[in-house]
């Protein structure tokens, strides 16, 4: 199934009406897995710091924080991965890695390509 579920802050105390709303912009669900995807379209998704290309944090952090409170949407939510997916630009990307027991993937996808290869694309993302 695909969605674009509200993610609910794991959260306890007072002024929850303050913190900003999770939206996200797709979910992959299946009986094995659910990959909540955040999609960004940026000329430059890196950022230099001290001459080092580095992912940008505060996309990186907005994925975590959906796949840290996701167990709030229940079962189907507990061990999500992730996909930060830009609009490729001069930069190729395609990293994947583990945060905290949470699978991440980092990628670019050439949107001037025909719809044909921008749907094998999507779909190689999640084999």
């Amino acid at each position: 199934r695909a969605r674009a579920p509200h993610i609910y802050w794991d959260l306890s105390g007072s002024s929850p009406d303050r913190l900003p709303r999770m939206e996200t912009d797709a979910a992959l669900i299946s009986p094995d897995r659910t990959i909540i995807i955040d999609a960004k379209f940026y000329e430059d998704p890196l950022t230099t710091h001290r001459g080092a290309e580095r992912y940008r944090s505060d996309h990186l952090y907005q994925l975590f924080a959906y796949l840290r409170n996701a167990k709030t949407k229940g079962k189907a939510y507990e061990h999500p991965e992730g996909i930060l997916l830009y609009g490729q630009t001069d930069t190729d990307l395609d990293a994947s890695f583990e945060i905290q027991g949470h699978q991440i993937r980092v990628y670019s996808i050439d949107l001037n390509q025909e719809w044909r290869g921008v749907y094998e694309d999507l779909l190689s993302l999640v084999e």
